[in-house]
């Protein structure tokens, strides 16, 4: 099989690609010359760790979370997290999607470690999103902290994206998954995982 390459010259194409199809005996998304001796061995080692990710095939998981309910305020949720998705372990490198599935709480990467950090944010989104900065809807039907939490949860995001290394979330030291409560009642938040990587 061959394929076209930047320059428009044919390649031949040698080993599997995510996705069942080939990939070209040289790379030229990478600037790697194209190996003529055919020898796959030679092939691999120019391209290095490039090309142990590209021979291998992309394995998904996709599941929908639901997080235990909190107060208004900042949570740290990494351990849940995790607790709920063990196949995390059976990936080599990747990417992890979630997405919160609610329009007041919000996701972010933050401090890992000490609770007054959580604390201080806190304090931060009421200066800027208070509940009483908006006047009560018409007929007041969610509550007056209603617009304030939508205000909050577009300031600060519902989504993330989060590398996978050796079966384990590629974050840093000091860092963990906050759930942020926007709400005075809320119940269990719902969170959809999509992973996306090499298996072990």
């Amino acid at each position: 099989m061959e394929k076209e390459n930047n320059s428009g010259e044919l390649a031949e194409t040698n080993g599997l690609q995510p996705g069942g199809g080939r990939i070209p005996s040289s790379c030229s998304g990478c600037n790697i010359p194209r190996c003529k001796s055919g020898d796959p061995s030679l092939f691999s080692e120019k391209l290095g760790r490039k090309s142990e990710i590209m021979l291998g095939y992309t394995s998904w998981l996709s599941r929908r979370i639901y997080l235990r309910p909190q107060h208004k305020g900042i949570h740290l949720v990494t351990d849940e997290v995790l607790m709920r998705i063990p196949e995390l372990s059976d990936f080599k490198v990747g990417l992890m999607s979630l997405q919160l599935l609610h329009t007041s709480a919000s996701l972010s990467i933050n401090e890992n470690w000490d609770p007054d950090v959580r604390d201080d944010m806190q304090m931060v989104l009421e200066r800027l999103a208070p509940d009483d900065m908006i006047p009560l809807q018409k007929d007041g039907r969610n509550g007056s902290d209603e617009l304030p939490a939508h205000t909050k949860s577009v300031l600060i995001g519902s989504n993330l994206c989060i590398p996978i290394r050796d079966g384990n979330l590629g974050l840093g030291h000091w860092q963990g998954i906050w759930l942020c409560e926007h709400r005075d009642r809320a119940g269990s938040r719902k969170v959809q995982i999509t992973i996306e990587g090499l298996k072990k």
